[in-house]
């Protein structure tokens, strides 16, 4: 079978507001969050987006759109927001997309994303934005145009510097799902994510685990109430290279998936 895609992505270049100080951290302005009196990381060992807190998973089995709950604090202004996002849905096109909004009107673009499919469209992306406004009560939104969609996402607060720098699509119809980066990165320490999603699974998933380094940041076993599965990661890296994540599945996957992975230097 011959399987349509399309693939959204933003050029490093594209990506102006990503750029942070020689430092490695976000600009000075004041508004940077510090934590007690602890000195500031090394600059040439620190990853280049540092964890701070999670939504936790948020979905709908029948929408276009998924709210998340309130983050536990208010994100930091200076800060960056990352969200792992992948959608299923019974008719659509191809030219659909996921997008990302909050209630403090922020702006989120595209890191990578693939949809697969055709009319039946199922995608994966990561997006992202700097956190310009915010507030204690901060949601974030998730939205996909087409009528009885299934979203499920995660949205995450780092801070830190963040460049993209590399991304990579990948699809597949058995096996473990692997996606790997077009390129080498280009810093010795660079932060990684990575989104799969399992289209329609013929069986029902007792765990969806990245390998390696990866830390697992949402998943999605499929059950009664999702067609899908489908898992979002992270990881920090410390040399140079093409950047890849495998997924360990449980059974093994015998449909169609798609995976994307984006680095940040």
């Amino acid at each position: 079978m011959v399987r349509a895609r399309l693939v959204i992505a933003l050029s490093a270049a594209a990506c102006g507001h990503l750029q942070f100080d020689s430092t490695g951290r976000p600009a000075a302005d004041g508004s940077a969050a510090t934590t007690g009196d602890a000195a500031p990381p090394d600059a040439s060992t620190a990853p280049p987006l540092v964890f701070q807190q999670t939504t936790g998973k948020f979905r709908t089995h029948n929408g276009t759109s998924a709210t998340s709950s309130p983050f536990s604090v208010s994100p930091t202004v200076g800060n960056r927001i990352v969200v792992l996002a992948w959608t299923f849905a019974d008719s659509g096109t191809m030219t659909d997309a996921i997008t990302a909004s909050d209630s403090s009107g922020n702006t989120y673009g595209d890191a990578v994303q693939t949809s697969s499919g055709g009319t039946s469209p199922f995608v994966a992306a990561i997006l992202t934005a700097p956190i310009g406004a915010s507030a204690s009560d901060l949601q974030v939104t998730v939205a996909f145009p087409d009528a009885q969609s299934q979203i499920v996402a995660v949205a995450m607060e780092y801070s830190g510097a963040g460049t993209l720098d590399q991304i990579g699509v990948a699809s597949g119809g058995a096996g473990m799902p692997t996606v790997s980066t077009t390129g080498a990165t280009t810093a010795a320490h660079e932060t990684v994510f990575a989104v799969v999603n399992v289209n329609l699974p013929n069986e029902v998933y007792t765990s969806i685990a990245p390998g390696g380094s990866f830390v697992d940041r949402v998943e999605e076993d499929n059950t009664a109430f999702m067609e899908q599965a489908g898992e979002g990661a992270e990881a920090a890296v410390a040399t140079v290279g093409v950047q890849s994540c495998t997924w360990t599945t449980a059974p093994d996957p015998t449909t169609d998936w798609d995976a994307v992975i984006a680095t940040f230097r």
